[in-house]
Parts: C-alpha cells; structure tokens; sequence
C-alpha cells in the first residue's frame, strides 16, 4: 500500500471485509478514508486546539482530503465501489491497473456529498 494525499490531513485504513485469515487471500476489502470533521462555529483559542472557546452547533463540518492510493493486490477482476455507513454499495468508482500496481482515488467530498468508505472486491 502507497498513496499520495493532498488537501486535509487524513488517515486511511485497509481491513479484510470476509473470514479470510490474511489480506492476501482476502476477496472483499474495506478502505476507510477519514478527515478532519468539527461542528460549525466550534472555536478554540489557538491553532494548537488545546483551548475550546465554544462547542459550536450541527452540522458537522468535514475537511476536504484527497488521495490516491497505491495497492498491491492478489491476483483478480478487482472492482471498486463508494459505500455509505451501513456498508451499501453507492457508485462503482474508478480503479486502474497499473503494471502490478492498481491506483485507487479517495476524496471525502464527491458530487453525491461525503465519502468516507470503499469497498474493493474480486
């Protein structure tokens, strides 16, 4: 796994999604790509955040962050979709095959609004 982030800090997991015991052998991964999210109008004394002025109020506001990652995966007809939080395919998503490598795009922010989570899947 390599990738390349821009906008935001983010973090991005990789996890097996079936009872294979290793990734390698694994047909159903989950990626999730998380960001920066704060309710609007929350504030803090200094950029540090160590000092909370005020809660502020809903909606959570999410950072944008995008990246492309970078994966090494067992052989397949891998495929890619955007998920929602009970884990429901959304929209099929672009996944190119590069050498052995296959480039996968993540951004928290997409046309349909927030995107924090992918399925891949052979």
């Amino acid at each position: 796994v390599n990738g390349a982030a821009r906008g935001a800090i983010s973090v991005i997991t990789l996890a097996s999604d079936d009872a294979e015991p290793t990734l390698a052998h694994a047909r159903r991964l989950l990626i999730t790509h998380l960001a920066d999210a704060l309710p609007a109008g929350m504030e803090f004394a200094h950029t540090d955040r160590k000092l909370l002025k005020s809660w502020g109020r809903g909606p959570h506001l999410l950072a944008r962050a995008d990246a492309t990652l970078t994966l090494r995966l067992p052989d397949g007809d891998w495929k890619a979709w955007a998920v929602d939080a009970t884990g429901a395919r959304r929209r099929e998503v672009a996944l190119l095959r590069e050498g052995d490598t296959w480039q996968l795009p993540l951004s928290t922010h997409s046309p349909e609004g927030t995107q924090l989570a992918y399925e891949l899947a052979r």
